[in-house]
């Protein structure tokens, strides 16, 4: 851990590194999953213009539905340690103090899940946090949150923010890979700079859990945010790489 490119200054580049770059450097079109991404090749001498952000499209089974809300908070994805969902754990800790009947469903399943369950064990948060496991309808889990939450280290495009967006979420997350072209500080979500600070974490899920008008005004901008990902926008995006943005 504490190696990877979105947490710390970038390190020289390996002889795998120089390899995939020349290959980059030789190509006609990058596609990239969002801004930091292309910062990230540019910032190693990869040629800007041709690095391409393209939109993302989700299951269109990820939508808001008008079911009650069994769980403060949510959280979707692997039980993997890039992850750092002992980060939300200890943030319930702090969280139970303040909002004792507080209750998070994490969904997911992976190698830290024994770990994680120790933990939630030690702290005394069993009737707070419920481990699901694996779910293939993680768009029902959603609607069943009010709030989703994301402790990664580092991530390309998580996709788990667009899925929680479109199923009317905020999200509070950490600062990783290019979760800022989509969540807005303070619009639909909270961002937290360092993945660790479990204290942060705390600090934005009382804001929201406690206000619930705050609540309802980010679900509502998280749905505007996740209107303008679409099979659509992809096509006009793939139309402006091969044609140019004359022929959209």
């Amino acid at each position: 851990m504490n190696t990877y490119a979105y947490c710390n200054p970038l390190p020289k580049l390996s002889l795998l590194g120089e390899i995939s770059k020349w290959v980059l450097d030789n190509c006609d079109t990058i596609t990239v999953t969002g801004n930091y991404s292309k910062k990230f090749l540019n910032s190693i001498g990869v040629n800007e213009s041709k690095i391409f952000v393209l939109p993302h499209v989700i299951d269109e089974r990820f939508k808001s539905k008008s079911v009650s809300k069994e769980y403060d908070l949510i959280y979707v994805g692997r039980l993997a340690p890039v992850k750092h969902v002992e980060t939300l754990i200890k943030s319930v800790e702090l969280i139970k103090k303040e909002f004792p009947s507080i209750k998070v469903a994490i969904v997911g399943d992976g190698e830290c899940k024994t770990k994680l369950e120790a933990l939630t064990k030690k702290l005394g948060l069993d009737n707070n946090i419920n481990f699901i496991g694996y779910q293939s309808n993680v768009w029902d889990w959603y609607n069943k949150g009010k709030v989703a939450v994301l402790t990664s280290e580092r991530e390309g495009f998580p996709y788990s923010v667009v899925e929680a967006l479109s199923c009317g979420l905020p999200v509070i997350t950490s600062r990783c890979g290019d979760v800022s072209d989509v969540i807005k500080d303070g619009y639909n979500g909270i961002i937290v700079d360092s993945y660790q600070n479990h204290s942060s974490f705390t600090k934005a899920a009382l804001e929201l859990l406690q206000d619930s008008q705050m609540i309802e005004k980010y679900a509502l901008n998280a749905l505007k945010t996740s209107q303008y990902i679409s099979t659509r926008s992809v096509v006009i995006a793939w139309k402006e790489i091969l044609l140019g943005p004359m022929n959209k």
